[in-house]
C-alpha cells in the first residue's frame, strides 16, 4: 500500500517516517558477524555473508492515547517486516517485526523483536538535510578489547579482509553505502538515528542471556531522495548502518568472562 492510497490524516500524523511507507528491496548489503568455534585457534570466527533484504512499512491505523495524571501523549507509527536471506545460498539468516513511533519534537523510536529470542526499544532522532549524508565511516568490526595488542586474536578479521577484498571492506562496511552513492545526486536525506543506549534497553530469553547477551544495539537509517546522474531518474532509496553488540564468552580466557563482539549489517534498499 502507497501513502496516496492511506487517509490523509494518517499519512500527516506519521511526521519524518511517512516516506518509509511500502516495500523496499536490496540485494547489495552485508552481514558481518564474529561467533564462538571450539576448533578456531582463538575460539572464535567471523561470518561474512552478501545479503538479499526486503523490508515492508505500514501504518498502525492512527494515533494511541498515552494517559497521565495531567498530560496525555498521542503516539503514531509504522508496524514493519524485515527478511533476510544469503544472496549466494539463499539461506534465511534473520526476521524482524516491530513498529516504528514518531514521538514529539523530532523525537522517534523502534521497537523490535527477532526470533533468536531478543526484544529491542531504540529511542533517537530524526532530521532533514538537503544533501547526501555523512557516512561514518569509522565504523569498525574490530573491538576495543584489552587484548587488542594481541593482534594474532584480530587475525580472523584481516583474513577475511582479503578474502573479500574489492566485494566489501569488512574493516570499515560502512564503506560499502557511500560506494552506493557513486553516480547518484542526492538532493535531500531523512537521517533516523536510534540506540537502546537512549533510555531504551533490551530483553532477552535466558539462553541468549548466559551465552550471546545483546547489550547494545543501534542503527541509522538514511531516507534519501535521489537522482540518477546518466537516466536523469528520480526515486527514493534507503540506506542504513547497524551495529549490534553480542557478548559471547572467551574460551581463551578465565571461565565467566565475556567479550563484546560487533555485529554489523549495512544495506542499500530501493522502494518497489
Amino acid at each position: 500500500m502507497t501513502a496516496a492510497k492511506i487517509k490523509k490524516d494518517i499519512v500527516a500524523s506519521l511526521g519524518p517516517l511517512k516516506n518509509l511507507i511500502g516495500t523496499w528491496t536490496g540485494s547489495s548489503g552485508w552481514n558481518i558477524i564474529a561467533v564462538p568455534d571450539r576448533n578456531k585457534k582463538f575460539g572464535y570466527k567471523v561470518i561474512v555473508q552478501p545479503i538479499i533484504e526486503t523490508m515492508t512499512f505500514s501504518p498502525i491505523g492512527g494515533s494511541i492515547l498515552n494517559r497521565g495524571f495531567d498530560q496525555n501523549q498521542e503516539v503514531s507509527g509504522l508496524s514493519y517486516q524485515i527478511q533476510v536471506s544469503d544472496a549466494e545460498t539463499d539461506q534465511a539468516l534473520h526476521f524482524e517485526n516491530g513498529m516504528w513511533l514518531v514521538l514529539y519534537r523530532g523525537r522517534v523510536a523502534r521497537l523490535a523483536s527477532i526470533p533468536h529470542g531478543d526484544t529491542a526499544l531504540m529511542i533517537g532522532k530524526s532530521f532533514t538535510i538537503k544533501e547526501e549524508p555523512e557516512i561514518d565511516t569509522s565504523l569498525s568490526p574490530l573491538p576495543d578489547l584489552k587484548f587488542k595488542k594481541n593482534k594474532a586474536y584480530l587475525k580472523p578479521y584481516f583474513d577475511k579482509q582479503k578474502e573479500f577484498e574489492g566485494r566489501i571492506d569488512v574493516l570499515n562496511p560502512n564503506n560499502n553505502l557511500i560506494d552506493m552513492l557513486e553516480g547518484k545526486e542526492v538532493s535531500k536525506t531523512l537521517v533516523l538515528d536510534v540506540s537502546t543506549a537512549n533510555k531504551g534497553g533490551i530483553q532477552n530469553i535466558p539462553f541468549i542471556t548466559k551465552h550471546a547477551n545483546v547489550p547494545l544495539l543501534e542503527s541509522t537509517y538514511y531516507l534519501e531522495d535521489v537522482k540518477d546522474k546518466k537516466t536523469g531518474k528520480t526515486f527514493q532509496q534507503l540506506q542504513y548502518t547497524q551495529n549490534t553488540i553480542i557478548e559471547f564468552q572467551d574460551n581463551k580466557e578465565k571461565r565467566g568472562k565475556k567479550i563484546s563482539w560487533p555485529h554489523i549489517d549495512v544495506n542499500t534498499l530501493i522502494k518497489q
